[in-house]
Formats: structure tokens, C-alpha cells, sequence
């Protein structure tokens, strides 16, 4: 996500279309299409993405780890 931002238009264009999809399916899963459920499925999208993005980006593996446990309880 972080190179995409530095990308052209046509690429994040590429980008927001998969995202897009991964939100539809999110909420399919979830058999509600409202607003409430489209914010929920941004949410837990962010947080899956940032939890992965953090735990990558630290030296400790139990800090790590500790990130990623939090993202699970979410």
C-alpha cells in the first residue's frame, strides 16, 4: 500500500478496483451490504493490512508477534 501511494493514477486506479472487490467480498461473506457493514469490512480490512505492515517492520519477534496477536482479537 505504502509504494502504491507513489505510484501513477492508472496503478492506483489497479489498486482501489482490489480493494474494492476485497470490501464486496468481505461484506458477502457477511450477507449484509449496508453502510454500517461497509464500514466494518474497512475497519477489519485497515487493521489486518496495518497489523501486517507493523509486524513486519520491527526487529523483535515478540513484538511481532504481540502485534499480530492484537489484530486477532480484533
Amino acid at each position: 500500500s505504502t509504494d502504491i501511494a507513489r505510484s501513477d493514477a492508472a496503478t492506483r486506479e489497479t489498486y482501489e478496483h482490489l480493494l474494492e472487490e476485497y470490501i464486496q467480498g468481505i461484506q458477502n461473506n457477511t450477507g449484509d451490504s449496508s453502510e454500517a457493514s461497509r464500514a466494518e469490512a474497512w475497519q477489519f480490512l485497515s487493521t489486518l493490512l496495518g497489523g501486517l505492515i507493523l509486524s513486519r517492520s520491527v526487529a523483535s519477534d515478540t513484538l511481532s508477534r504481540e502485534i499480530l496477536g492484537a489484530c486477532r482479537k480484533t
